[in-house]
């Protein structure tokens, strides 16, 4: 038997494509899934906040949202759950969440990955260097390569925010920390196990231990110079 045919109404253009079209093709791939249970300081934040306040599962019943390899519902039913389905109310794991950015000079990997399409054995390519900027980077970062202070960009409730909540605009000061050039900006997110006895948190950050998400590289058009000391400024 053959495999039936995409629809063309199923093919998002590279140019429509956006965070949600990407986040989501990353985890129909076994690797990611293999990548995440081996991801200790995700992993095993979920299974200290949920074995540690066992008292919180015994009897419940639990949503495991986007469940995956079901690790997370393991935990929970060892625990003590009850069911782990959904039911309206109760605790939300993790309940707290923040999104930081940062600038970061990367003249090296930027040359490799978006100037490299300027000249490709001879030829112009520069129209995938559009795309390429277009696209949000997923990599491991260096801490050593920011040149800026952090900023908190957003605070999510994640028991309380709506849908709406997640598209949003911000604006932010960063004060360089050296002089030096900035070729992109680096956001991710830390998350917090707030609403339990023994709260547990973790960042994914450059300063942190490695986690499967990794940060998020957003490289500029153009690069910035800037001066130990000296605010940078989006409004």
């Amino acid at each position: 038997m053959s495999a039936p045919e995409s629809s063309s109404q199923d093919v998002v253009a590279p140019e429509n494509m956006t965070s949600r079209d990407y986040y989501a093709d990353s985890y129909a791939h076994f690797g990611i899934h293999e990548e995440m249970l081996k991801d200790t300081v995700r992993t095993g934040a979920y299974h200290r906040a949920i074995l540690n306040n066992s008292h919180l599962f015994v009897g419940k019943n639990v949503l495991d949202v986007g469940c995956g390899t079901g690790i997370l519902s393991m935990f929970a039913a060892k625990a003590g759950a009850k069911h782990v389905v959904g039911k309206p109310g109760g605790l939300m794991f993790p309940d707290q969440a923040s999104i930081h950015i940062a600038a970061i000079e990367d003249q090296d990997y930027k040359n490799e990955k978006i100037n490299f399409w300027d000249n490709v054995y001879g030829f112009d390519y520069s129209c995938i260097k559009d795309i390429a900027l277009r696209e949000p980077l997923v990599d491991t970062v260096d801490v050593k390569t920011v040149v800026t202070s952090t900023y908190e960009l957003k605070g999510i409730n994640l028991l309380t925010a709506k849908k709406e909540d997640l598209t949003f605009t911000a604006p932010f000061t960063l004060k360089a920390a050296r002089n030096d050039y900035i070729h992109a900006f680096l956001a991710w997110f830390d998350i917090s196990f707030s609403a339990v006895h023994k709260p547990v948190k973790f960042s994914t950050g450059p300063h942190a231990k490695y986690t499967h998400w990794k940060q998020t590289v957003f490289y500029t058009i153009d690069t910035i110079a800037i001066k130990a000391s000296s605010d940078l400024k989006n409004t």
